[in-house]
């Protein structure tokens, strides 16, 4: 998948990865400490915040398309500095997060597009982006959190060398390029713009434990912060009208 805006960008550098170990290592902790009906509420209850701040963003998404449409602007972003992503994923645990970044991509897109177009003014564009891109790390850092209180846990009861055999175990078969094709399934089919009908560019589905990736540690807030600091920069954007480049949105009439 492409990655386009500076906002996704930061979340799957910062975010993504980590999310994607955190998810896997509860569903492998809670096996070991909880009975299956408490793993599955446990895991219920990470869906629907996801899918919480999911629908607060195709909300705000909805809202600024329809302003779009009512001021009969139109645009056409040409982004400076996309940055392709392959992404190693094998739980739906995972591609819910991922889907939650792809969706950030497509809003900050349409913000963007309507800053360009004079449709929103400098403070709505930080308010938009604030919202957002927040809301996201924000989850983030919860999932994370509840994955340090699962390994707490299992360090009470004694199931810290189980857990952590299993994880072992699993990273290493992951490693293995005979297994992993085995092991791995297409994942193609995850919308990039919330239908079923634009997949995400050749990603390719493994176990995130493998996965090599040192993120710091800093609470929700001060993320969030930081990713904002860095949206404040020039954008990386340049709005096209026909084939010529301009900085400025092309409007035509409905």
């Amino acid at each position: 998948m492409t990655l386009q805006s500076q906002q996704a960008q930061y979340v799957q550098e910062r975010a993504l990865f980590r999310v994607m170990r955190s998810l896997y290592t509860i569903s492998v902790i809670l096996r070991h400490i909880a009975k299956p009906k408490e793993v599955d509420d446990v895991l219920a209850v990470v869906f629907s915040r996801i899918d919480e701040v999911k629908k607060a963003i195709e909300a705000d998404h909805a809202r600024l398309t329809k302003l779009l449409e009512d001021s009969g602007a139109a645009f056409k972003l040409s982004f400076t500095r996309p940055t392709p992503v392959t992404v190693q994923i094998s739980s739906p645990h995972a591609r819910r997060y991922l889907e939650l970044i792809q969706l950030l991509d497509k809003h900050m897109n349409l913000v963007e597009g309507l800053w360009l177009c004079e449709l929103l003014s400098d403070t709505q564009r930080h308010e938009a982006q604030e919202g957002s891109t927040g809301q996201v790390l924000a989850l983030a850092g919860q999932i994370n959190e509840i994955e340090t209180r699962a390994r707490d846990a299992a360090r009470r009861q004694g199931k810290e060398e189980d857990v952590a055999a299993e994880l072992a175990e699993t990273a290493a078969s992951s490693a293995a390029p005979d297994d992993k094709a085995a092991e791995t399934a297409s994942v193609a089919e995850v919308p990039t713009d919330g239908s079923a009908d634009a997949p995400v560019d050749d990603a390719v589905a493994t176990d995130p434990v493998s996965e090599q990736v040192v993120v710091t540690e800093m609470p929700a807030s001060t993320v969030a912060r930081a990713t904002l600091a860095n949206a404040h920069d020039e954008p990386d954007v340049t709005a096209t009208a026909g084939d010529a480049p301009v900085r400025t949105a092309a409007k035509t009439a409905a």
